[in-house]
């Protein structure tokens, strides 16, 4: 006996009211759906970006991202070591602006290349060159956007391959165009040699990608990410378009109406219209402010006005809040308008927003630098591996202004003041807190090396302050100096006044002598206390 048959039906679960007609087939919001169509075309894209919006959502990321460099930190390197790398970087290279502009490019198109260049030892571009350049063989670097360079072929085979699903080569430029190879003749100098053939093999370019897609989604974008600007074009679109009707509303805030007697009649005749619209001409050509309008005893000239316009820059902004919501981009930092509202600061949006450049920096633009520094720089130029200790990093960005950043300094220091007062640590502990932080700007790693050096063992044991003052100073000039800590606290110049602070503790710490070279190598403090009457800028001994 045969079992029950069952009909096979989808399970959904919705909201339904039949009522309210919500959730029903004859509901117009069930029918809006979502379908993968935004993709533009190149042409799109750049135009988009050729307008002040969208080369502000494009470029402020690489730019704020990029605006204090990077900076190598290898410390089994000497310092000449790595300004020679440095050097060769910015200037022979000129990487910040290659990876800029690759930067920018990938939010543009969804993803550029940056091709290096290499002698022709490894023969055509479509040669793969090994994992580490030997030593001269690097030559420059160039970027491409994805407009400039199209996939070829793809590895499906290999799923260990560091390029597993991404191109196997990239056609660059036409298709059929000459590709350049560069070679040194004997002298040393660069020479070009022209090589038939348009792919350039994956292993010579450094790959950038726009955002995260889908893989079948990929594949329709040819193989690269999403461009910023398509995820955001329907925001951007609107705010351009609000901004437009906007101008052309305020053009018709005021609209002259003419009443004219048997119009129809004039507009029916062939000569009356003609004699009818050169008059209208010649009107319309003599008002102003300034002109008055001549018209018939039997016709009237009125100003219609369609009501009072208000509201208008509220109605603007909020397409703008879109625009930055669909960009992560603040409105403050994308349009400069300052935020609104009680006690509204924008901190909290500056604040994400740095979270999200960090991240960007860390996600995106590092593992690039170290991708090229550890393939084609170091190799090429110093003949080596990078070593295990190797790294980059990026300055903290600003988050604060520089007036609240020498408060925060100042508290730290007067912190660290205490804390060595106190015992809890020492003055090697301190002045690698004072360099980590960014306190003074010339303060760098070889000054704390130089003092450190410097320091005797045996060192003269701490006395007070002020006693050693008292044997050494005039009456006036004891006076003076006779309440070093309201002298610190009433002290406008936050400079000065970390200076000072430090003082203190050379006159806690090592006594007299210690502290009357500190103020002799220290121009501020030799002027304050020049200023302040003491001869040649320290105080007599």
């Amino acid at each position: 006996m045969a079992g029950p048959k069952y009909k096979k039906t989808i399970a959904t679960d919705s909201l339904q009211n039949l009522i309210a007609n919500i959730g029903t087939g004859t509901d117009r919001v069930s029918k809006s759906k979502f379908v993968p169509d935004n993709f533009f075309s190149n042409e799109e894209l750049a135009g988009m970006y050729m307008g002040w919006l969208g080369r502000r959502i494009v470029d402020l990321v690489p730019d704020e991202a990029l605006k204090k460099g990077w900076t190598v930190v290898c410390p089994s390197w000497t310092p000449d070591k790595i300004d020679i790398l440095d050097a060769y970087v910015q200037n022979r290279l000129e990487l910040p602006e290659k990876i800029n502009e690759a930067l920018k490019g990938s939010r543009i198109f969804g993803g550029a290349i940056i091709l290096s260049i290499v002698d022709s030892r490894y023969g055509s571009f479509n040669n793969p060159i090994p994992d580490f350049l030997p030593k001269n063989s690097l030559l420059g670097i160039q970027m491409y956007d994805a407009w400039q360079c199209y996939p070829s072929l793809l590895n499906f085979t290999n799923p260990l391959a560091k390029n597993y699903r991404n191109p196997e080569s990239y056609t660059i430029g036409a298709s059929g165009m000459m590709v350049h190879n560069y070679v040194k003749n004997k002298n040393g100098d660069i020479q070009e040699e022209f090589i038939q053939g348009t792919l350039v093999n994956w292993t010579r370019v450094q790959r950038f990608q726009g955002s995260w897609l889908p893989w079948y989604a990929r594949q329709r974008n040819l193989y690269w990410g999403q461009s910023i600007l398509s995820s955001s074009y329907e925001a951007v679109r609107n705010a351009k378009g609000v901004d437009a009707s906007i101008a052309s509303l305020l053009f018709r805030a005021s609209v002259p109406v003419m009443k004219v007697q048997d119009l129809a009649g004039i507009i029916a005749d062939p000569e009356a219209r003609e004699a009818f619209l050169e008059r209208v001409n010649l009107l319309n050509y003599g008002m102003s402010n300034n002109n008055m309008a001549i018209i018939d005893q039997e016709e009237t000239l009125e100003s219609f006005e369609p009501g009072a316009i208000s509201n208008l820059d509220s109605i603007l902004e909020r397409y703008y809040i879109l625009v930055s919501t669909a960009t992560g981009i603040p409105v403050t930092k994308l349009i400069g308008e300052s935020a609104r509202g009680l006690n509204a600061t924008g901190e909290g949006d500056l604040n994400n927003y740095y979270d999200m450049l960090e991240d960007y920096q860390k996600q995106v633009v590092k593992p690039a630098l170290m991708d090229m520094y550890k393939k084609w720089i170091v190799p090429s130029l110093f003949d080596e591996l990078i070593p295990k200790d190797f790294d980059i990093t990026f300055p903290p960005l600003e988050r604060v202004s520089p007036k609240d950043k020498q408060q925060a300094d100042s508290e730290f220091v007067n912190m660290l003041t205490q804390c060595l007062d106190a015992g809890l640590i020492d003055k090697k502990v301190a002045r690698r807190e004072i360099h980590e932080r960014g306190v003074f700007n010339n303060f760098n790693q070889e000054d704390i090396d130089r003092i450190e050096g410097e320091e005797d063992d045996n060192e003269i044991e701490p006395q007070d302050a002020m006693d050693a003052m008292d044997r050494k100073l005039t009456d006036d000039e004891l006076e003076e100096l006779d309440d070093l800590d309201e002298i610190i606290e009433n002290e406008e110049n936050e400079n000065l006044r970390l200076r000072l602070i430090l003082l203190r503790s050379k006159l806690r710490e090592k006594g007299e002598e210690a502290a009357l070279e500190y103020i002799r190598n220290e121009d501020m403090l030799s002027e304050y206390f020049q200023a302040n009457g003491y001869s040649n800028g320290t105080p007599e001994e």
